[in-house]
């Protein structure tokens, strides 16, 4: 049953039917497989995976909802206190509304870290691929927020003056550091979470790229070739827990997934 569940999540149809999956499966999850054994531990990942991936697929719609926030077009004179009345106005309310997005998405790929379960012996079964798909899904849209700031137009009453172009520049430089900051860390960790649980594929190898193009001195795509993780066996082992954000002592059984 639980394996099933997991595929009607991951196969399943609209965002309400996998909704209503993800709840039963996660229920499930939620309680402690007390006094499972190592034969029980083949039954349970298709529901654990499934139960990621539904929490990654619920969280796309925030990542949607991140992405409908707009830049504000500049409307005002060639004057520092239309340019000033723009940065105070529009243009704050532009970057709250679009950071309060993009943490309200952070906080359900975040979820994604908790569909696990807990059995005997402090054994926890977590889905390293999906985790990993969150945490790149996290950094695409701080980095997408960076480039908001630094591809905004260029108003022509702005960019005929000096002065007020400097100003303009200058301000959409000084938020977007900050997030850059934010997005290679981002990166960092879904890179690191890949290599420390040996599982590579279009998520961890966008982080690799995202961090080259943020900063191809510091790093440079790797020159060697993977395989494909078409197939990964479920085994019980110490990869370290991966979470997108803390980290856990317990040991993790790793779940595959279709990420």
């Amino acid at each position: 049953v639980p394996r099933l569940l997991g595929r009607v999540i991951v196969r399943g149809g609209n965002g309400r039917t996998r909704l209503i999956a993800y709840g039963t499966v996660s229920r499930l999850l939620s309680m402690t497989a007390t006094g499972l054994g190592l034969t029980a531990l083949t039954q349970l990942p298709g529901a654990q995976v499934g139960a990621a991936a539904s929490q990654f697929y619920l969280s796309e719609y925030s990542f949607e909802s991140f992405k409908a926030v707009s830049f504000p077009r500049y409307r005002g004179g060639r004057s520092m206190a239309s340019v000033n009345k723009w940065a105070k106005g529009d243009f704050k309310r532009w970057v709250g509304k679009k950071a309060s997005a993009l943490k309200s998405a952070e906080g359900q790929y975040n979820k994604v870290a908790a569909m696990n379960a807990q059995l005997a012996n402090g054994v926890k079964m977590e889905s390293a691929p999906w985790q990993i798909a969150a945490a790149s899904r996290v950094g695409e849209m701080y980095r997408s927020f960076v480039d908001e700031f630094r591809d905004a137009p260029i108003p022509r009453e702005i960019e005929k003056d000096a002065q007020l172009y400097d100003i303009y520049v200058g301000a959409l430089d000084e938020q977007s550091e900050p997030l850059q900051k934010q997005a290679i860390s981002k990166f960092e960790f879904c890179v690191k979470t890949a290599t420390n649980v040996r599982w590579f594929n279009k998520w961890s190898r966008s982080c690799e790229q995202e961090l080259n193009r943020l900063n191809p001195r510091d790093y440079p795509v790797a020159a060697e070739l993977r395989g494909g993780a078409d197939h990964v066996k479920s085994t019980v082992g110490d990869p370290r827990a991966v979470d997108l954000g803390t980290t856990t002592a317990a040991t993790t059984v790793q779940g595959g997934g279709e990420s």
